[in-house]
């Protein structure tokens, strides 16, 4: 029986947006417009061309509704954080194997439960030492809890970062370094299998590799970029695969989620328990600038999940599957565990995987923003802005909104700045009361589009309007006032 466990690089320690701003109004996230932006992710993926073997396309797709503004809407429940436990600058909050565990004033780490946390592990002192001019700082934990975590870190020196994860005290694996002599790398991660420890990562002298650090040796070949390409990089990549994402299943299949080639779309790059030579998996049916996130879950078994843009896939006998699209707009998704479960977050909206289709259990405040999230003993915590959260249902009334607002879209990093989105403004233009819209270019947590609306009538006319005349949309209604906005003309 196959032990392992598993932790997530890159929780940098950031935490959300403020609670003020958290507590507005109804929940989204966005999306970008086909036309003014790349191809919608929501969009139906084509058969699936593959490298090494079948990759399934799941057909059906989840709906959504648009939020109402001023009622408490029907179904389920709207979440808002309460605080709970004495504050310890809570951080990175994740499932490492069958616990649920915390970070804690950057220098520990506990178990958490609803009674609270049992702090059962300080983390390293800084060693390495300090580079010269920056500290090392913890970017994330990693590993199997308790007995062979570990702490990943990188020197805020941007010239020699020297991304590491160094085991705890106790745990006897070695540390690991990527661009040991400077520049860019990264730690993706740690898995346990049995009593290995494997570390992920990359860097510019030698690529994406995997390293083992500890317990009885398993080797991990990773595809070059001549074996997995058919030919040579364009931009001197040594791996067939830059992955962003490294995880394993419990029974020890092993797995990179990246771009293929050079940037030719996501892929997965898949090794059986035993190591050895890996297979490539092309994600043809996601759009091709859609990366990987740095989260992964665990379910029973040899199964467990990732995200590529806000495509969900489910890698399940070394074999990857699309999940079904998540509904709502958004480009973006982000996925977490807990309680036997796999979730979704994406558009405001949680959605649990029930029998192969997303069932949506509760929606979030809008604009926050929860990097990381568990469910335990039946409800969500979240960390934010050095705090520990429950996410309780909020049955107090919303009352009335005075800036009723029509959330379209992100807007690609790819537009310029004063990009006049010709394909938006076409759809709007036949809009009846198109004198009582005003399209704005705004920044919440990013570069996004939307529109003042005078009334939540005609935020709802405006929304039927442009689910009807651009595909793959799903704009919703909420309650928001954007800061310094662009004005954009509708008219030509």
């Amino acid at each position: 029986m196959k032990e392992i466990t598993e932790g997530m690089s890159n929780r940098k320690i950031a935490y959300g947006l403020g609670l003020a701003a958290a507590l507005q109004g109804a929940a989204l996230t966005a999306c970008s417009s086909p036309g003014d932006a790349p191809p919608s992710a929501n969009a139906e993926p084509t058969a699936i061309a593959e490298t090494s073997a079948a990759v399934v396309q799941s057909a059906s797709a989840s709906s959504s509704s648009t939020a109402a503004i001023a009622s408490i809407p029907a179904g389920p429940p709207r979440l808002k954080p309460v605080a709970r436990f004495e504050p310890m600058g809570f951080g990175s909050l994740q499932e490492l194997g069958d616990t649920i565990v915390v970070t804690g004033n950057g220098n520990k780490v506990g178990k958490l439960s609803r009674q609270g946390v049992e702090w059962a592990v300080d983390l390293p002192e800084d060693d390495p030492p300090e580079t010269i001019n920056g500290a090392m700082v913890m970017q994330g934990i990693a590993g199997r809890y308790p007995d062979k975590l570990g702490v990943i870190r990188e020197s805020t020196y941007g010239r020699w970062p020297r991304p590491t994860w160094q085991p705890v005290k106790g745990n006897v694996a070695a540390a690991v370094t990527f661009a040991p002599g400077g520049g860019p790398g990264s730690v993706l991660g740690a898995v346990v299998i049995d009593d290995t420890t494997l570390i992920a990562g990359w860097d510019h002298f030698e690529g994406a590799r995997i390293v083992h650090a500890g317990g009885p040796w398993k080797g991990f070949s990773v595809s070059t970029f001549e074996e997995g390409c058919g030919k040579k990089s364009q931009y001197y990549r040594y791996t067939a695969i830059s992955p962003t994402v490294f995880g394993a299943t419990r029974a020890g299949t092993a797995f990179f989620g990246g771009q293929r080639c050079d940037d030719e779309g996501p892929a997965l790059e898949i090794w059986g328990a035993a190591g050895g030579k890996s297979k490539i998996f092309p994600l043809e049916g996601i759009p091709k600038d859609a990366w990987f996130h740095d989260d992964f879950v665990r379910g029973n078994g040899d199964v467990a999940w990732v995200v590529a843009g806000d495509r969900v896939i489910e890698v399940s006998g070394g074999k990857p599957t699309i999940l079904p699209p998540l509904g709502g707009p958004g480009r973006t998704a982000r996925i977490f565990g807990g309680d036997g479960k796999v979730y979704a977050v994406k558009a405001g909206e949680i959605k649990s995987l029930e029998g192969g289709a997303w069932k949506l259990v509760a929606t979030l405040p809008w604009p926050a923003e929860y990097p990381d999230m568990v469910a335990m003993d039946g409800s969500f915590w979240a960390t934010s802005s050095a705090k520990l959260y429950e996410l309780v249902p909020n049955t107090e009334p919303e009352g009335e909104c005075k800036t009723p607002f029509v959330f379209l879209y992100d807007v690609s990093y790819k537009s310029e700045p004063n990009y006049t989105f010709p394909t938006t403004r076409k759809a709007l233009a036949t809009f009846p009361d198109i004198d009582k819209l005003q399209l704005v270019d705004f920044v919440e947590g990013g570069r996004r589009l939307g529109l003042v609306v005078p009334s939540k009538e005609v935020g709802e006319a405006v929304i039927a309007h442009v689910k009807g005349s651009m595909k793959d949309e799903d704009p919703r209604l909420v309650c928001y006032a954007p800061a310094k906005p662009r004005v954009v003309s509708i008219k030509p």
